[in-house]
Order: C-alpha cells, then structure tokens, then sequence
C-alpha cells in the first residue's frame, strides 16, 4: 500500500490534526531525529493514533513505523487514553472531545450488549430529548465527564 493512501480509522478524528506552525517543528523534529514513537493502527490497517507523525514521515521521506491495536477492551478508551493526557488541550476542548466521543461509545457497547445474553439494554436508542441527572446536566454529558474524568464543575 501506499502510504499517502493509508486511510484514517473514523475514531482518530476525536482529536484535530496539529496546527501548521506546530506540524512544521514536528516535521523538522522528525527530520532530525527520526520517529521516535510508533504510530498505532487498527487491526484493519487504518491509522488510530499517530496522524500528525505519519503525514510528517511521508512530508519528510522518513520511513513510519508501526505498531497494531491488540483489539482488547475499548477503542474509544485506547484512544482517549493515548492523547487526553499528551495534548495541551483546553476544559471546553475536553467537553466537545467528550461529547464527541459518545456516539462511538454508544455502537461499542451495543455491540458489545450483541455478545452478551445476561445483560438487557444499557443505553437505550436516543429519543432525541435530552434526560437531565440530579446535577443538573444532561445524562449523556454526565456520562462523558465520568468517562474522562475530569473536574469539569461548572457547566
């Protein structure tokens, strides 16, 4: 394959590709130095973690390397836990991240509820309103706050 056709897997997208100015010193970094850490992909050969490190590789001649997802647990959680706690990201960042991962949350565990015969529905088909808890906020928004584990206090 080549490699400026590698295609990106659906969930990378929850994190935005570098800046220019920031893209360009990773450019120049790996020029110098190399790749210095693998980029992951999924079992299917679509790039999860790593885009900005792959486009740098093709854009400076580098040769990437590669490591594979194992599939085991979640891949929305693998790809929050790789990037949450690297990138400089702002608490309004982190809301429209955790937000944004939901759906993807959602299909997996329905997929997941697919495999299993003890459990009935966890999260049932959205109604299209949204369900307030005792805090005050939306349950779904709730459940992303959880889920990151962030101090997000005041919505």
């Amino acid at each position: 394959m080549e490699e400026s056709q590698r295609k990106y897997h659906e969930v990378s997208s929850l994190f935005p590709l570098m800046a220019e100015v920031e893209f360009e010193e990773l450019k120049q970094d790996i020029a110098v130095n190399g790749l210095r850490e693998a980029i992951w992909l999924h079992p299917d050969g679509s790039i999860l973690d790593g885009r900005n490190r792959h486009r740098a590789c093709i854009e400076t001649g580098i040769e990437p390397r590669f490591r594979t997802w194992d599939s085991e647990g979640s891949l929305v959680a693998f790809i929050l836990s790789m990037n949450l706690h690297r990138r400089h990201l702002t608490s309004s960042q982190r809301a429209v991240i955790a937000l944004e991962s939901l759906p993807f949350l959602e299909k997996e565990a329905k997929k997941q509820q697919k495999t299993r015969t003890d459990i009935v529905e966890i999260i049932p088909e959205s109604s299209g309103r949204v369900e307030n808890t005792s805090q005050g906020r939306p349950k779904k928004m709730q459940i992303c706050i959880f889920f990151l584990g962030t101090k997000l206090q005041k919505w």
